[in-house]
């Protein structure tokens, strides 16, 4: 299937379920978000959700999850690669996950 490229601002406006936006902060403005078509907008990585783009988010009633929540395991797991790679003690994945 060939790949199709869509404009930034088309994008924001594509009907879904759930929107993910992940990676790059500050993505998801308020301009974007008085016209968000979904349910659920569920943060990926780096803050992608202004902090007025949240206030409309709520008052729209779309159930916002913020980036801390969404992405704690990982979080939690890159701070450990930090302490293991900083200290050189390194954990077994047994250990990680109990």
């Amino acid at each position: 299937m060939p790949s199709v490229e869509v404009a930034t601002e088309t994008f924001w406006l594509v009907p879904t379920e759930f929107m993910v936006p992940a990676a790059l902060e500050g993505q998801l403005l308020s301009e974007r978000a008085k016209r968000l078509e979904t349910k659920i907008v569920v943060d990926g990585p780096n803050g992608p959700t202004t902090p007025a783009a949240d206030d409309i988010l709520n008052d729209r009633g779309i159930l916002a999850v913020p980036d801390v929540l969404a992405n704690a395991g990982g979080m939690t797991v890159s701070y450990f690669e930090w302490v293991q790679d900083f200290s050189s003690f390194f954990w077994t994945e047994e250990e990680i996950n109990a």
